[in-house]
């Protein structure tokens, strides 16, 4: 299963001041904006790893196991074989790669206007995850759309998938991993022990 929940933009804040000039109209504004760099994220599917075993985690995701892949090529593939048997699978495109963690005020080591890339930036808030994400999605969901929008005014916890969200998925099967994973339960709580 794979759920719809990535990333919907990528805001570009400035710590100062933006000066705004409409060239059709002749006029200019200055003031607290931000550049909102969006796609289709209701149609983008992510499933959501992370790099790092760690005991913060359980208790971050209310989990007392965490499977860990030991054969992340052989992963990889099997996951690329399930979306390309999904229906109309021409039309989908699968992308994985580590999330990349960004300062609004800062720039990014990828290009942020590149709609393949959005699925993959998350605040650096979130960087203790270390998460790196599969991504199945149609073609046409990675089209483009930017905003600048007033920052005093504009909510951003939605566009970072911290707001409440409807959640879809798709269901794929990649047959069995047990031959790539290994199980691990955390006994107790953060403070305790992993068992193997």
């Amino acid at each position: 299963m794979v759920e719809g929940t990535c990333t919907k933009a990528c805001v570009d804040h400035p710590d100062n001041d933006v000066t705004i000039t409409n060239l059709s109209k002749g006029t200019v504004m200055r003031g607290n904006f931000a550049f909102v760099n969006q796609t289709r994220a209701d149609l983008i599917y992510c499933f959501c790893l992370s790099q790092r075993l760690h005991l913060s985690l359980f208790d971050e995701f209310s989990s007392d196991r965490c499977v860990e892949i030991v054969d992340v090529s052989g992963f990889l593939h099997r996951a690329l074989r399930a979306v390309a048997r999904l229906k109309s699978a021409s039309g989908w495109e699968f992308l994985h790669r580590p999330v990349e963690y960004y300062e609004s005020n800062e720039a990014t080591a990828n290009n942020i206007k590149e709609p393949r890339n959005l699925a993959f930036f998350k605040p650096s808030s979130f960087s203790h995850q270390d998460e790196y994400r599969l991504v199945a999605a149609r073609t046409s969901s990675f089209l483009l759309t930017q905003e600048i929008v007033d920052a005093d005014a504009y909510d951003f916890s939605h566009d970072h998938g911290m707001g409440k969200q409807t959640k879809k998925e798709i269901r794929f099967r990649a047959g069995s991993i047990e031959d790539i994973v290994i199980v691990h339960k955390c006994s107790g709580h953060a403070g305790s022990h992993l068992v193997f």
